[in-house]
């Protein structure tokens, strides 16, 4: 399979993301309240509940902030994360794709994972270029090797 051509997009914080954490906090309120409505008596399981709906809004926007910014790059071998002036080669992820945003990760060779929410807004024009090297690396991740057919077994 022939490689996909060099592309970059912007990574960094997304408003996707945080409407997504938004909303998931919303929804265990929402759930919360309706069940101290229906047993209209607090206790140690509500306060707990409670407790854990503030550190999980909590530790979204910390995780929102703490958020990197820089640059993804597919220079046609080798996905790049430029980030602070410290480039980091790395293999990327896709863990879910809305196909106007994509959920991705990406591990560097030292084993650091960078987490990114990624919409088509920031950057439309190479939006769907950046999303055919994402696919095709995994495509190509994929095809069937002679190592990986005589582990399985199977023939060739």
């Amino acid at each position: 399979m022939h490689s996909a051509p060099a592309v970059s997009y912007p990574v960094g914080r997304s408003h996707f993301q945080a409407v997504v954490f938004s909303l998931a906090w919303l929804l265990g309120l929402l759930a919360g309240t309706f069940w101290l409505l229906e047993d209209r008596a607090w206790d140690w399981r509500h306060a707990l509940f409670a407790t854990l709906l503030v550190l999980g809004a909590g530790l979204a926007a910390r995780s929102w902030q703490k958020t990197s910014s820089g640059t993804l790059r597919w220079d046609g071998q080798t996905w790049w994360l430029s980030a602070d002036h410290d480039p980091h080669a790395g293999r990327v992820n896709v863990h879910l794709d809305l196909q106007q945003a994509m959920l991705l990760s990406l591990t560097t060779e030292g084993g650091a994972v960078h987490w990114f929410w990624l919409q088509r807004s920031v950057s439309p024009l190479t939006w769907q270029a950046f999303r055919r090297a994402v696919h095709a690396r995994q495509a190509d991740s994929q095809e069937p090797s002679p190592e990986r057919d005589s582990l399985t077994g199977r023939q060739s």
